[in-house]
């Protein structure tokens, strides 16, 4: 692994609707330990988790806007912007309606994501296209989309709709360049994986709790800065 920095890589994830107290508490410990950029988890832990880690600075605690659908009203996608924020949410993950992409509604797609970027307070706003479910043009026309609205990342999939590959990866960058990062979800279980994410123009990936754990243990080396 090149990159000795590889949990600063990684958003570990916990953001079923079976998740308990007790894996949330695990999801803090490993945040602690391992010093990840970013915990997400669902909006009912979100306070919770925060509060657990205000005095881990580097690790940053991530909300949701319409997950995981992304099929919900603008007006209620702001306003769990604006509740994530209020509970502590350093960088924000929101998912594009789908739905009106593919219905080729493109200003109402851009208005939904720009609408959550507008009211983020300059925190990190990712969208998520679920590329799993798209094709080669309109994983292009999502991410021109992202960034016509603002986004700061485009992010692959949440992860519950198949698995992220390298050249959804591929596609993303060739259309934003240098205007969008590219957060990588959904299937990363190796940090060879995450080595040929990286070349592929990925910047940060999403992993749940036990895949990042298993892959941050099989490579202590990573680990030495920390």
């Amino acid at each position: 692994m090149r990159d000795k920095q590889l949990a600063r890589l990684m958003d570990i994830t916990l953001v079923t609707n079976m998740n308990t107290r007790s894996e949330i508490d695990e999801l803090i410990a490993a945040a602690k330990k391992y010093r990840c950029a970013c915990v997400f988890i669902m909006p009912c832990y979100l306070e919770y988790t925060a509060k657990a880690l205000s005095k881990f600075t580097d690790v940053h605690i991530g909300g949701v806007m319409g997950f995981p659908y992304g099929m919900d009203f603008t007006d209620i996608k702001v306003a769990q912007t604006k509740r994530n924020i209020q509970l502590g949410a350093d960088e924000l993950d929101m998912v594009m309606n789908l739905g009106l992409l593919l219905s080729g509604e493109f200003e109402r797609v851009r208005d939904d994501i720009k609408a959550c970027v507008d009211v983020s307070e300059n925190r990190p706003v990712k969208c998520i296209i679920e590329t799993p479910l798209l094709s080669t043009d309109n994983i292009k026309r999502a991410s021109e989309l992202v960034v016509v609205a603002g986004g700061t990342y485009v992010k692959t999939s949440t992860g519950f709709f198949g698995a992220t590959e390298i050249d959804h990866v591929k596609t993303i960058k060739s259309v934003v360049g240098d205007d969008a990062l590219i957060k990588a979800a959904g299937g990363v279980r190796t940090a060879k994986q995450i080595d040929a994410f990286i070349d592929a123009g990925a910047n940060r990936f999403g992993i749940g709790l036990q895949s990042a754990v298993n892959i941050l243990e099989n490579n202590k080396e990573v680990l030495s800065d920390y």
